[in-house]
């Protein structure tokens, strides 16, 4: 008898520690990304690095003879011959890719939330910012496996990085035909 309660006693003990305290629960569910509509067209194109942009690229790279992939680019210049896809975007796509990036954040600024990264960093794609005289003068690169973006610069304006944000940057990516780094 003295077994049976004690197993008892260690299951509830168990499964109480199991349970998510409503303060973890709550920074999960605030973490999602829900789209605000916070920022217009007209501020979006107004945060650096897009203000200066007079091209912005997507590109994927992969050099499978490397344990870490880099960003193909030496003094300002792409490397083209390290590229696997480019696509240079027009005025509509800059426009979504800023939507996406600004205008989706966390339900509640103010509540606590969860920031999904692992520990891992092998970057395969990257959003490129052109200026007049052709150079590369910020990017941001992207690792989709493993849930981490990096920054040229701190000057780029950053995000909330929600749960899905880069789940959402994945699918714009395959909509521009991407394959390279994106699929799972």
């Amino acid at each position: 008898m003295k077994s049976k309660l004690v197993i008892i006693i260690l299951c509830l003990s168990i499964s109480a520690f199991a349970q998510k305290s409503s303060e973890e629960k709550y920074a999960e569910r605030n973490s999602i990304c829900k789209h605000k509509n916070k920022y217009s067209i007209q501020d979006r194109k107004s945060f650096y690095p897009f203000n200066k942009a007079s091209n912005i690229l997507l590109i994927s790279f992969d050099d499978p003879e490397v344990l870490i992939n880099e960003l193909p680019i030496s003094n300002q210049i792409l490397d083209s011959t390290k590229v696997k896809e480019i696509k240079s975007l027009t005025h509509d796509e800059i426009n979504n890719l800023s939507d996406i990036l600004y205008n989706f954040g966390f339900i509640n600024d103010k509540f606590p939330k969860i920031i999904d990264e692992a520990n891992c960093y092998n970057p395969r794609n990257a959003i490129l910012f052109i200026d007049e005289k052709s150079k590369i003068y910020e990017y941001i690169e992207i690792c989709f496996s493993c849930n981490k973006i990096e920054f040229s610069s701190k000057e780029i304006k950053t995000w909330d990085n929600c749960t899905e944000k880069n789940d959402l940057i994945r699918k714009f990516f395959k909509s521009k035909e991407f394959k390279v780094g994106v699929d799972k």
